[in-house]
């Protein structure tokens, strides 16, 4: 399996990171669900986005060590946030992704802001998209 994260030259470059393009060969696909800031006990966990965050990103951890995957298997992320905390997700987004994506080289990501998600204590949910062997 060959990941290829790409910055064309003539796109802009990224204020948070994620890659432009990622293009994978000789691959399996997986789809992560959109997880939210909810332990295994269907609590939510945290008042703030930072502490949500971590919640949201443990749950991805464990959705991908399932399938054998790690975070350096992901190619893309679909995040879904709710208004008003963008700036607070594309924050913890920076300080977050080095310590994930240790070679600094980042999935691509869509951010769809929205007035509400399914219980009003979520700040935001991502679902993941990941490759592997």
């Amino acid at each position: 399996m060959t990941i290829q994260f790409i910055q064309p030259e003539a796109l802009v470059t990224p204020s948070t990171p994620y890659s432009q393009v990622v293009k994978v060969t000789g691959h399996s696909l997986v789809f992560i669900s959109g997880q939210t800031a909810v332990d295994s006990e269907g609590q939510t966990v945290g008042t703030t986005m930072d502490e949500q965050m971590d919640q949201i990103f443990e749950n991805l951890r464990i959705a991908l060590s399932s399938v054998d995957a790690g975070f350096q298997n992901v190619i893309k992320f679909n995040s879904t946030v709710k208004v008003g905390y963008v700036e607070e997700y594309t924050s913890k987004r920076k300080v977050l992704f080095p310590s994930l994506f240790t070679t600094g080289q980042y999935p691509g990501n869509s951010i769809l802001i929205v007035p509400e998600l399914p219980s009003p204590e979520w700040f935001a949910e991502i679902e993941a998209i990941a490759c592997v062997d």
